[in-house]
């Protein structure tokens, strides 16, 4: 799973960033390499979970930047991937 953070890096975060930056890099690398045998998909759920020490306020501005203005539920994602996992490609 990749998030925003590896466009736009937190400070006190780098190493989780530049991991995040290189699972982006890495997915689109395999979906050259593999395709058109294998589908290689990337997953951006946007804010699901905050950094433990986010204040509501953080979040509330994690919210409003969002493209979807609402934190995402984890069962709501799970079902999206459960639905990427079954995909017949």
């Amino acid at each position: 799973m990749v998030d925003v953070s590896a466009e736009r890096p937190w400070k006190s975060f780098l190493p989780y960033c530049a991991s995040k930056a290189a699972l982006i890099s890495l997915t689109k690398g395999l979906a050259r390499a593999l395709s058109p045998e294998v589908q290689v998909n990337g997953i951006a759920p946007g804010t699901v979970l905050p950094p433990p020490e986010h204040i509501e306020m953080d979040l509330t501005a994690s919210v409003e930047n969002s493209l979807l203005k609402r934190i995402g539920k984890e069962k709501i994602l799970c079902r999206q991937l459960n639905i990427c996992y079954n995909l017949i490609f």
